[in-house]
C-alpha cells in the first residue's frame, strides 16, 4: 500500500496507570521500535524489549505497546520511535513470480529507512544551508584525561578543536559571583553612565576652574562686609558718628583680615571744619582702624 504516513515517533505521556500505548505510525517487526521513558529534566531510561515491554501489530500497520507494568514518577513521557533495520529482507529469485505485494513491501520498507534518516538529520546539528562550506564539521576524538573540556571553532580552518579549562580559573569566577551579580542587578545603571561619559569627562576637566570659582566666592563674602561697613565708614568721616563706636567692634568679630591698601588720602570733607579720616585695613587686622590724619 502507499506510504502516506510520515510520523516516525510518538510521545505519550505517563500517569502510574495505564500501561497500554499507542504506536500510531506503521512498522514492520517488533524489534523496529523502541522505547524511552523521560522525566521532566530529560533524564532517560532505554527500555527492553520482551523485559520491560512487548508489541502487538506491526507488519506494515500500526501496534500497540504494552508496558510490563505502568510506569510513573519520576518519570512523565514514554517516547515510541521507529527505526528500522538498515538490511533488506526480500529476496527475488530469476524467473520466479513477481507478486507486487511483496514488491510493495519492499518500497514500503524503503520509504520508512529514508522517513528515519529524515528524522535524525532534523534533530542534529547542522550549519545553515546557505553556508559558504563545501563540507560540514567533523568533531574530534574527546580528551582522554578527566576535567571540564568545551568545544571551540578554529578562526582560520574553521575546525572544531577540543579546550580544557582551568578549574582555579572557575574557583576565581565562583569567588566573585556575588559581585557578578550586584553588576547585574545595576546593569541599567552602568549602561546610563556609560552614556554620559562624555559630559563627566567634561566636567573633569573644568576641576580646576571649580575651584578658582569657589576661591572667587569666598572673596566676595569678604567684600559684601566691607561694603556694609561703608555707610559706618562715611558717617565717620563727615562726623556724625564717632570712630571706633561699636559697629567696629562688630566687624572686629566678623570681618575678614582685607588688604585694602593705603587709603590714606584726603578726605573728600577736607573743606569742612575737622579733621580728615583715613581707612586702615591691613592683612592680620580685624579691627576696623578709623584714625585721624
Amino acid at each position: 500500500m502507499p506510504v502516506t504516513e510520515t510520523a516516525t515517533r510518538h510521545r505519550h505521556a505517563v500517569d502510574g496507570i495505564s500501561v497500554s500505548f499507542a504506536v500510531p505510525f506503521p512498522f514492520d517487526a517488533a524489534a523496529d521500535l523502541q522505547v524511552i521513558l523521560s522525566d521532566a529534566d530529560g533524564t532517560e531510561a532505554d527500555q527492553m524489549l520482551g523485559t520491560d515491554f512487548t508489541v502487538a501489530g506491526g507488519s506494515g500497520a500500526p501496534g500497540t505497546v504494552t508496558m510490563v507494568s505502568a510506569p510513573g514518577a519520576p518519570w512523565t513521557t514514554l517516547t515510541i520511535v521507529r527505526r528500522t533495520a538498515l538490511v533488506q529482507p526480500i529476496g527475488f529469485v530469476e524467473n520466479d513470480p513477481f507478486p507486487a505485494a511483496s514488491h510493495q513491501r519492499a518500497l514500503d520498507r524503503l520509504t520508512r529507512m529514508v522517513q528515519e534518516l529524515a528524522r535524525d538529520r532534523g534533530l542534529s546539528v547542522r550549519l545553515a544551508r546557505s553556508t559558504a562550506l563545501e563540507h560540514g564539521l567533523e568533531l574530534p576524538d574527546p580528551p582522554s584525561e578527566a576535567g571540564i573540556h568545551v568545544l571551540s571553532i578554529d578562526g582560520a580552518s574553521r575546525a572544531l578543536t577540543w579546550n580544557t579549562l582551568d578549574v582555579s580559573d572557575l574557583a576565581k569566577l565562583d569567588a566573585v559571583a556575588g559581585e557578578m551579580v550586584t553588576l547585574a542587578g545595576i546593569a541599567d545603571s552602568l549602561a546610563t553612565v556609560a552614556g554620559i561619559a562624555g559630559a563627566v569627562v567634561a566636567v573633569a576637566a573644568v576641576g580646576g576652574a571649580l575651584t578658582a570659582v569657589d576661591t572667587v566666592a569666598n572673596q566676595i563674602d569678604r567684600v559684601v562686609l566691607v561694603a556694609d561697613a561703608l555707610p559706618h565708614i562715611v558717617d565717620a568721616m563727615v562726623g556724625s558718628e564717632p570712630p571706633n563706636t561699636a559697629w567696629a567692634d562688630y566687624y572686629a568679630a566678623h570681618a575678614p583680615a582685607i588688604d585694602l591698601g593705603d587709603l590714606s588720602q584726603p578726605s573728600p570733607f577736607s573743606n569742612e571744619n575737622r579733621p580728615a579720616v583715613r581707612m586702615s585695613l591691613s592683612e592680620g587686622d580685624s579691627i576696623i582702624d578709623l584714625g585721624k590724619l
